[in-house]
């Protein structure tokens, strides 16, 4: 979700509200106390605990055996799920101790881009540069990556 709020047509879904959750690494906390269904796109899922194993999803290349998966994107079962959760209320926000607001400023390295704006935009008229692709990967924990 994350990303998702730097992409201008999303923000007319006023239910998307943001964030939740560390690196891939902490599904274990992050996934049992998250009080809805999770929807795995990446291929960083590690082996889901029972605790909430029945509220995972996974989609495209994404699967671990026991967990239902989406197909022709079909999300009926995904939202029968939110319905029947308990979702966020003021008390598990308050006990949870994973949930925590902050705001974030996003665009992937954004001080880098913008202080190579001119190159950059440069590049693109006279031809240099002809594709520009945004990886977004795996988060870690550690110092160095955080």
């Amino acid at each position: 979700m994350l990303p998702a709020h730097s992409y201008p047509n999303l923000k007319q879904f006023k239910h998307l509200k943001g964030h939740f959750g560390n690196a891939w690494q902490k599904q274990g906390i992050d996934f049992k106390n998250f009080p809805g269904p999770i929807v795995m796109t990446s291929n960083c899922l590690i082996e889901p605990r029972n605790k909430y194993k029945h509220r995972i999803f996974t989609m495209n290349s994404v699967g671990w055996e026991g967990v239902k998966k989406i197909n022709n994107l079909d999300f009926s079962e995904v939202i029968k799920c939110a319905l029947d959760e308990e979702g966020f209320t003021q008390n598990n926000m308050k006990d949870n101790k994973s949930i925590k607001h902050a705001k974030y400023t996003i665009g992937f390295g954004h001080k880098t881009v913008l202080e190579n704006a001119n190159l950059v935009l440069n590049g693109i008229k006279n031809g240099q540069i002809k594709d520009i692709f945004v990886i977004g990967g795996c988060d870690g924990s550690e110092g160095a990556r955080n």
